[in-house]
């Protein structure tokens, strides 16, 4: 997902970069690299909308760990502008906390980091776990959320 508050342009760069890889390395596997803070892609009757969760210049706050009112507008507005249909995730990953909520028409989904706690985070949002949330469809096209862990200790 592009337009984060870490790397701008060199973000997208290393992205595609691991891209062009995974295609040539595993021509099965479907990748998608976002320019923008907020996109999405459809699988069957579930949309996606993806973003980091802050972008680089426009937002003071990014979104928070907890859906509230504000935030359940903002994602509805998206929603109804795109036309998006069926069962809706917003993912994003900017807090390296893994959560689930459900709002008004949509899942709210907060993504692990796959290092943990850096001593930005741990510092203004507390230590949590290392690993990543995994979204996988089973063969009768169930959604199935997983979670994988790397460490069991908290950074400091």
């Amino acid at each position: 997902v592009g337009d984060s508050n870490h790397d701008g342009d060199l973000q997208y760069i290393v992205n595609r970069t691991v891209e062009i890889w995974l295609n040539a390395t595993y021509p099965k596997i479907e990748t998608r690299v976002f320019k923008k803070f907020m996109e999405h892609y459809t699988h069957n009757d579930h949309t996606f909308i993806l973003t980091h969760g802050k972008d680089r210049k426009d937002m003071k706050f990014g979104f928070p760990l907890h859906i509230n009112d504000k935030t359940e507008i903002k994602i509805g507005d998206y929603i109804r502008v795109n036309r998006l249909q069926g069962f809706v995730h917003f993912i994003k990953g900017d807090l390296h906390q893994s959560s689930n909520e459900y709002g008004k028409g949509f899942r709210y989904r907060n993504a692990m980091s796959l290092v943990g706690a850096t001593d930005y985070t741990a510092i203004n949002y507390g230590s949590f776990y290392a690993g990543f949330d995994i979204d996988e469809f089973d063969e009768y096209g169930a959604l199935i959320d997983t979670k994988l862990f790397f460490r069991h200790h908290f950074n400091n």
